[in-house]
């Protein structure tokens, strides 16, 4: 736990940072809203002819995970057979943030080795790639760089991995939650990505039922990765309950800054 002086320079810091703060955008595709990928070329967003809309039916493996499931059924993405071949997301305006979940489905097995992103500018140069870690079924992949205008997503191993939730953002420290709508018993989790390895990233709730407030939820170091997550089970006594979040930290510079606000309805 940090000592109460840490805190308060951390609230009086915050305090400075809201009232400077810019808006910015932050969007999420879930490819559930769409009949075909080219219905989002009207927010910028193109794909490499080899990915195609994916759809799991009946494989139920891969919707099992214990964060309530980044896959948002029914459809996800995948290249080529679903691993085994590279495919780009292109973005018509230069982005500097990303994230991906990529999922370790068809089937009951781990994410293969070396599947990962890659993150390019618009020379084709790569400004930053993310590796999945290979102990998981599910893994949220970010990169924070400025400029990224195309995403390549790989997986070596055929029919395997596939991909949904495609997060971008012209800010480069991101909340992510993986449910906007859960109840009591199920898990939730929180994602801050992508912040300076080292530093503190903090998660606060900023308004209940539409009434503006202040109070942290959480405060903690980045990981290896430049991550802060937390995972939770959502407690009984918030049934209707809207509440608003947001996120401060360390970027990838060492600046504290703020994240987007997200939503989250407790039925």
């Amino acid at each position: 736990m940090l000592p109460y002086r840490t805190l308060d320079r951390w609230i009086l810091s915050v305090v400075v940072v809201c009232s400077g703060s810019a808006m910015a955008q932050t969007k999420t595709y879930s490819f559930d809203d769409i009949a075909d990928l080219s219905d989002y070329s009207s927010d910028g967003v193109t794909f490499q002819g080899n990915i195609a809309l994916w759809n799991p039916q009946s494989t139920d493996s891969v919707l099992d995970d214990p964060d309530s499931g980044p896959l948002s059924s029914p459809r996800g993405i995948c290249a080529g057979s679903c691993g085994g071949e590279a495919g780009s997301i292109f973005l018509a305006t230069p982005q500097n943030f990303v994230s991906i979940w990529a999922l370790s489905g068809p089937g009951s097995d781990f994410l293969s080795s070396d599947t990962r992103i890659r993150a390019k500018n618009g020379s084709g140069t790569v400004v930053g790639e993310a590796i999945a870690d290979t102990s998981l079924q599910f893994d949220l992949l970010a990169i924070s760089a400025p400029g990224i205008v195309e995403i390549e997503l790989f997986s070596p191993s055929p029919i395997n991995e596939a991909w949904d939730q495609l997060t971008i953002s012209d800010l480069d420290l991101v909340l992510q939650v993986s449910s906007a709508s859960t109840a009591p018993g199920l898990g939730i989790s929180f994602d801050i990505a992508q912040g300076q390895t080292g530093g503190l990233a903090m998660l606060t709730a900023t308004a209940v039922n539409g009434s503006p407030l202040f109070v942290v939820v959480t405060l903690g170091p980045y990981d290896s990765r430049g991550r802060y997550t937390l995972r939770a089970t959502v407690p009984p006594g918030l049934t209707g309950v809207d509440v608003d979040f947001q996120g401060i930290g360390h970027n990838r510079f060492g600046n504290l800054v703020l994240t987007n606000s997200a939503n989250v309805v407790f039925q």
